[in-house]
Formats: structure tokens, sequence, C-alpha cells
């Protein structure tokens, strides 16, 4: 709460003009800058693209403060088993994969797949056990209730867009 008092501070003493790296939205008690944003946004997109852009940053964001408050971590056999399939689909070892200047981007990513995924499924078995009549027919169902859980946990974040910054 602090936090959020002391951003709502800098935001109104600071002026309404776009600066190089101002904030662009707040999720909770984390914020969203113009540079981050700048960093994904294709140049030249129109506003509705702009806000749909920012709309998956922030629902990633949302995923990632819920895993760090559940503390949801893969396995490393997990995390090996992933790097074993990437490394057989590009016929490489390992320690090659070790080697590739990008490693810790693939690392990365994939600790970031397995964490959303495992909140995923925790997510789908909770909504499951709350509707018990209810028997999904195909993986689309799922991912709608996942999809309304999310939705709920957007509304009930605290989430501020300045849209003048875009």
């Amino acid at each position: 709460m602090i936090f959020r008092n002391i951003i709502f501070f800098l935001i109104f003493c600071s002026s309404n003009s776009f600066s190089a790296n101002s904030i662009l939205s707040v999720v909770n008690d984390d914020i969203i800058t113009t540079n981050q944003f700048l960093k994904i946004i294709k140049p030249g997109s129109t506003k509705d693209e702009k806000i749909k852009v920012l709309r998956i940053i922030i629902d990633d964001l949302l995923l990632s403060q819920k895993i760090k408050k559940l503390q949801i971590k893969p396995t490393k056999k997990a995390v090996d088993d992933e790097l074993n399939k990437i490394a057989l689909k590009s016929n490489l070892t390992i320690a090659e994969i070790k080697q590739l200047p990008n490693y810790n981007q693939i690392f990365l990513t994939i600790y970031q797949t397995l964490t959303t995924q495992a909140l995923k499924d925790m997510v789908i078995d909770n909504e499951l056990k709350k509707i018990a009549d209810y028997k999904p027919t195909s993986p689309d169902d799922l991912d709608k209730l996942f999809i309304n859980w999310l939705e709920n946990y957007r509304k009930n974040s605290f989430i501020e867009i300045y849209e003048d910054k875009l």
C-alpha cells in the first residue's frame, strides 16, 4: 500500500508530458514503464493495438505476481526434461545447448513456461472442485475456466493504465 501511494505521488508530481521512461501502468505493487513497453510494441502500431499489447503485458505480470505469491517453481527434472526435448529436436547435446549464446534466454523461457503451466493446472483443478457437476468435454473447456479465473483475478487487482502515455 505504501508503494502504491509513493507511485501515485510521483505520478501526481510529474508532468503529463511523455518522458523517456515514464510510468505507463501500475499493476498492484508493480509498474510497467514506457521503456519496457516500447521494447515490445511494433513501431507505427495503432492505439487499439497498443492497448491490446499492454493488456497482455498486464496479464503476464498478474500471472507472475500470483506465481511468486504461491511460490510455484518447476522441478529441476522438469526443466531438464524440456532441455532434453530441445536437444533432441536440435540434434544437439545438453552440453552444446548450454554453450549457446542464448542459453540463458532458453532456460528462462522454459522456466517461465513451466511455472505458468503449473499455475494454470492449479487454477483449473481448483475451479473444477468448485463446480462438482461440471464435466469438461475438451481442452478448450479447461482453457475457458482459466480465462474466467484470470478475468476475475484482473477485476480484483489494482490496475491503473495511463493511456495518454501510449
